[in-house]
């Protein structure tokens, strides 16, 4: 008989009752988090992230991001999410996090020199156009045959280019870090993560942005307002929700009291027996020490 040393479920751990609240009212959130792969590199990520840790070994894991959890079924959260979720890539060495930014600079640098080209084009009187193909809106300007499905490739390519880096960057993460208590092995955390990839457009018709040093992340840190992306949430059925972890059995019964006044699931009404089934699915961690 194999043992399986992760869960069926995928648990977003969270630092309070209210939270837990918010979460089932309004949906999963996307919020930006800080990876420092090297002194030089550190990159600000929108993202929602899980765990597959098994309850019963989930101390150290609770410690650092929180006594209250939700669970939820993987296979829920692979589709919603479009499978935009992913295992993390814990990384021992610099080069991988250095390829991928440098497969994002070759991007950088193709949309650069394509803007230039349609500068030059504009001044030389071409008149503008705008074209779709694949889902993707492009402008630039009318040329001839040839070199317009050079400018048309490369486009694409720079496109593809960049979403190749982004989706191995929003991934990677160190496999351990050094922290006041000494080394701390981050792949034990077993993560997975919804990332928002960059250039997504935003409900106010802004584009999401990266951070792409600590400075830009810590100023963001200090000065926000609201500590979440300003996208939809990410919603859930009621039958994908497997467990809510509080931390005592006397938060459990606050926890209930609660819920038994919830009335929205996700912005949807939600039923007597939609209740009944949340609070049957509440657990504390205090009880799960003394008998599992």
């Amino acid at each position: 008989m194999s043992v399986n040393s992760h869960t069926s479920s995928l648990f977003h751990y969270t630092k309070s009752c209210d939270d837990v609240i918010s979460i089932l009212q309004q949906g999963l959130k996307f919020s930006y988090c800080k990876e420092k792969f090297t002194d030089e590199i550190c990159v600000g990520i929108p993202m929602i992230c899980f765990c597959d840790i098994p309850i019963s070994r989930n101390e150290e894991h609770s410690e650092h991001y929180g006594n209250y959890a939700i669970g939820f079924t993987k296979r829920h959260l692979i589709y919603i999410s479009k499978r935009l979720i992913n295992p993390v890539n814990y990384i021992l060495s610099e080069r991988q996090i250095k390829g991928a930014l440098l497969l994002r600079d070759i991007a950088n640098a193709e949309k650069e020199e394509l803007s230039a080209l349609i500068k030059e084009k504009e001044q030389e009187g071409a008149p503008k156009i705008k074209l779709s193909l694949k889902g993707k809106k492009f402008e630039g300007v009318e040329t001839d045959y040839s070199s317009g499905i050079g400018f048309l490739k490369s486009m694409l390519d720079g496109d593809d280019w960049y979403r190749k880096a982004i989706s191995l960057i929003g991934f990677m993460k160190r496999y351990e870090d050094t922290r006041k208590k000494g080394v701390y092995i981050n792949y034990n955390e077993c993560e997975w993560r919804i990332v928002l990839p960059e250039n997504v457009k935003l409900l106010d018709g802004t584009l999401c942005e990266w951070f792409w040093s600590e400075k830009e992340y810590d100023e963001w840190r200090t000065g926000r307002k609201d500590k979440f992306v300003n996208i939809d949430p990410i919603p859930f059925d009621i039958m994908d929700i497997t467990t809510i972890i509080v931390p005592t059995e006397v938060d459990k019964m606050v926890l209930t009291r609660r819920l038994s006044k919830l009335k929205k699931l996700c912005g949807w009404d939600l039923s007597k027996e939609g209740r009944t089934y949340l609070l049957s699915k509440i657990i504390s961690s205090e009880y799960i020490k003394k008998n599992f």
